[in-house]
C-alpha cells in the first residue's frame, strides 16, 4: 500500500547531513551503514536488538 499525500497535505523535505538533524526538521538523510551489530544475550537465541552506525558524506 503506497502513501500518498494530496497538494495541502504536501510536506516539503530538504536534503540534511546527519550533524544537521534536530527534532522539528523534516528532511532526508543520504547515509552509509558503516556498521551493524546485534545484541544477543547469552541465554538466548534472537537478538534482542540491533544497533546501526550511519555515516554521511561530510569529512572531519
Amino acid at each position: 500500500m503506497a502513501l500518498t499525500l494530496s497538494d495541502k497535505d504536501s510536506i516539503a523535505l530538504i536534503h540534511a547531513r546527519l550533524s544537521q538533524l534536530k527534532p522539528s526538521l523534516k528532511a532526508y538523510v543520504i547515509a552509509r551503514v558503516a556498521r551493524k551489530w546485534e545484541t544477543i544475550l547469552p541465554t538466548q537465541t534472537q537478538p534482542i536488538n540491533a544497533d546501526l552506525l550511519l555515516v554521511d558524506d561530510m569529512v572531519c
